[in-house]
């Protein structure tokens, strides 16, 4: 277990201790500084991360609660704490790397839905690229958005209509690229083992999943890996599913506005896991 990891766990085992109050205060402060960190030492931000949670343990066994102690404005302090960890540019391609790994290694699953017989090898390290870089920046925005002054129950609505709108924009170019965008680099590919690689590939997320320690941590990914591995045998099945989803422009439709709900949730899922982690 790596450093970071063993400070996460026992930043988990300390959160029990938290009242109702002082849980909320902390969790809003928590993903304001990991969501505002990606260019930063994580070991660093989970280390400090700990420590201020050891002092609102203390302070709450003296009767005060966490704004008592910290203030009505914590993310004054996170952006100290950010200030003083060093950056660490790595983090950044180490993240977009990670994306446009888990995008291509998933999204054999998506292009196997394709209604064209050949996958564009190329087609996918872009979209995998152009999902890392809207991925970082909805983290940043989000991360930005915590502290906007959620007061009441509109605000909060009013605050996810306002993420929403902004990952809808971000996902109509990622689906033109999916749709419209060809390089050279493809491979031609039958039905039956277009389903044999989707077999192939949900084996092996299966076992990386159940490998994981920490399972809530990769459960949106690998309920997304098994929604496309799903959808991606139903287009290659013989039968009237398959030609209206592959030979119809309302199938086509259908596919794509399918894959980006699925997407929007994936996101949304991923953040909330961050959350609760």
């Amino acid at each position: 277990m790596s450093i970071e990891d063993n400070l996460i766990k026992q930043n988990n085992q300390l959160r029990a201790q938290l009242t109702g109050e002082n849980e909320k205060y902390y969790s809003d402060l928590l993903l304001y500084m990991r969501l505002n960190s990606f260019m930063k030492n994580q070991a660093a931000i989970e280390s400090n991360l700990l420590e201020i949670l050891q002092d609102i343990i203390d302070a709450q066994r003296e009767g005060l609660t966490a704004e008592q102690y910290f203030g009505k404005n914590p993310h004054i302090l996170a952006d100290e704490l950010l200030h003083q960890v060093p950056k660490k540019v790595g983090e950044v391609f180490k993240l977009v790397l990670y994306f446009v790994g888990a995008y291509m290694f998933f999204a054999l699953l998506p292009s196997m839905i394709s209604i064209n017989p050949s996958i564009d090898i190329g087609n996918l390290i872009l979209t995998g690229l152009y999902i890392g870089i809207v991925v970082l920046v909805g983290m940043k925005y989000l991360g930005r958005t915590i502290y906007g002054g959620r007061v009441t129950e509109t605000k909060n609505w009013v605050l996810f209509l306002k993420l929403w709108l902004v990952i809808m924009i971000g996902l109509v170019p990622m689906i033109f690229i999916q749709m419209y965008a060809t390089t050279p680099l493809q491979v031609t590919i039958g039905n039956k083992l277009g389903i044999g690689i989707i077999l192939f590939w949900l084996v092996i997320a299966m076992i990386i999943f159940f490998k994981q320690s920490e399972k809530r941590t990769v459960l949106p990914l690998a309920v997304f890996s098994l929604f496309l591995g799903i959808l991606g045998i139903m287009t290659r099945l013989p039968g009237g599913v398959s030609d209206f989803l592959r030979n119809t422009q309302a199938g086509h439709t259908t596919l794509g506005i399918t894959l980006g709900i699925a997407l929007v949730i994936f996101w949304i899922a991923s953040v909330w896991v961050l959350k609760k982690k």
